[in-house]
C-alpha cells in the first residue's frame, strides 16, 4: 500500500473505506425513549465494531501503522460526530479528535469523547488495549458514560446495573506482566 494513501483517501471520503459496516451502523435509529446512557453505550459499542472492521481491513491490505492510526482516529471521529449531530443536535461535543465546539463553554450538556483511546496500540497487530470513551457532562455532574473495549467485546456503561468484574490474583499478575513489557517504560 502506498504510504499515505489511506490518509489521502480519508481526507475525501473517510467512511467509504468500510461501506458495508458504515451503512448498517448509519441506519441505526435511536428509539424515542433511548436514554443518554443507552446512546453512549450504543455509540461506543458501534464505534468499536467499526474500528475492529477497519483495523482488520487495513492490516489485510498491508497498511502502515501511521495509516492505521490516521484511519482509526478519522473514521471513529466522523462516525461519532455524525451520530451526535443526528441524535443530540442541541448538545455540544468536546472530542479529542474533533474540531473545537465553542458551544461547550456555555452549554448545559456536553458530550466528552475520545473516539480512539490508544491510537498507537490500535495500530499494532495483536494489541487489545485500546478503547472508545463517551461521557456526558449534564449541568453539574456526569449524566452518562460508556467505555467500549472492542477487542474484548465489552462495553462498560453507567446504565448497566451489573457490577464491574473483580480482579482476581491471576488477573493482577497478568496486569503487572503487561506493564513490565510496555515499551513506553524504560527497561
Amino acid at each position: 500500500m502506498d504510504p499515505g494513501s489511506v490518509s489521502r483517501q480519508l481526507e475525501h471520503q473517510p467512511l467509504d473505506i468500510v461501506p458495508q459496516l458504515w451503512r448498517s451502523l448509519a441506519n441505526c435509529v435511536d428509539a424515542p425513549s433511548e436514554t443518554d446512557g443507552q446512546l453512549a453505550t450504543r455509540l461506543a459499542t458501534q464505534a468499536g465494531h467499526l474500528l475492529l472492521e477497519l483495523r482488520a481491513m487495513l492490516f489485510a491490505e498491508g497498511a502502515s501503522t501511521w495509516d492505521v492510526k490516521d484511519a482509526g482516529d478519522a473514521v471513529a471521529q466522523r462516525f461519532l460526530a455524525e451520530q451526535f449531530a443526528t441524535h443530540r443536535p442541541d448538545d455540544a461535543v468536546l472530542s479529542e479528535e474533533g474540531r473545537e465546539d465553542p458551544r461547550r463553554f456555555g452549554a448545559d450538556r456536553v458530550w466528552i469523547v475520545d473516539p480512539l483511546d490508544g491510537t498507537r496500540e490500535f495500530s499494532e497487530p495483536g494489541r487489545i488495549d485500546w478503547a472508545v470513551h463517551i461521557a456526558l457532562w449534564a449541568g453539574d455532574r456526569f449524566g452518562a458514560a460508556a467505555v467500549s473495549l472492542p477487542s474484548l467485546e465489552r462495553t462498560f456503561t453507567t446504565d448497566d446495573p451489573t457490577p464491574c468484574p473483580r480482579l482476581t490474583a491471576s488477573d493482577r499478575r497478568r496486569s503487572r506482566t503487561r506493564r513490565a513489557v510496555d515499551h513506553r517504560r524504560p527497561r
